[in-house]
């Protein structure tokens, strides 16, 4: 029932997804470039261009714990299913964290690769890991191995996401395109255009289970119904 959206200035609004106002705003020390909520909606975590970690509780946004700067301009961020681990992306490194303490658990780098976007698997065991050249990485949850990659973009991924049960991972580039994979076994199950312009962000609809929703970057929210004797909806936010 409420969306957390960065703003053009760097600062946080929490909405009530059918009102505009905004209920509440979230400062960093600099502007907000990554958030993530955890899987219940308990918490919110915002990072900021320099690394800084905020999580705050919900619905008071009470700050729960802070982690002081990577001075790294993270490009990805994730909860884990179960809530027990964050990972965050940062150029060619990916590392996870403790939520609790910011402890790092895990972290690999790999220099051959830029990482833009993650999503956790239900699992809780994997963790996929979008590119800036249209890859999905596939790592085990100590990161100690890399287990899969598959080409999915003309350019950069922007984003990905994992439905509720588990069983699809949604993808969205710059290439317009929003694809739905099998998350086991990666094979592509389906895809949308994003109306002539880049997918930005996704979700999946907890219930019913068969609906993605991803916006664009030119400001429309689509609905796409994965039911095969459904069409994809359109509109604005």
């Amino acid at each position: 029932t409420h969306a957390a959206v960065i703003q053009p200035k760097g600062k946080v609004a929490i909405r009530d997804v059918f009102q505009t106002n905004p209920l509440a705003e979230i400062n960093m020390p600099e502007k907000a470039c990554c958030l993530a909520w955890s899987k219940d909606g308990s918490k919110l975590t915002v990072m900021d261009d320099i690394g800084n970690c905020l999580i705050n509780g919900f619905p008071d946004l009470k700050p729960v714990v802070s982690f002081g700067s990577s001075g790294q301009r993270p490009t990805g961020l994730a909860w884990s299913p179960d809530g027990k681990s964050l990972a965050v992306a940062s150029g060619s490194r990916i590392h996870i964290l403790d939520p609790e303490t910011g402890e790092i658990r895990a972290q690999n780098t790999r220099p051959e690769l830029v990482f833009t976007c993650l999503a956790w698997a239900y699992d809780n065991m994997r963790l996929f890991a979008g590119t800036v050249d249209g890859k999905i990485t596939v790592w085990n949850m100590k990161l100690e191995s890399l287990l899969e990659t598959v080409s999915a973009h003309d350019g950069r991924g922007n984003c990905l996401a994992v439905s509720a049960e588990g069983t699809r991972l949604a993808s969205g580039g710059e290439d317009n395109r929003a694809i739905i994979w099998q998350s086991a076994s990666l094979k592509q199950v389906a895809r949308a255009s994003g109306y002539k312009t880049s997918v930005r962000a996704l979700a999946f609809a907890s219930h019913p289970k068969n609906i993605l929703y991803f916006s664009t970057q030119n400001g429309l929210v689509m609905r796409w119904d994965m039911d095969p004797a459904s069409k994809m909806i359109g509109g604005t936010p």
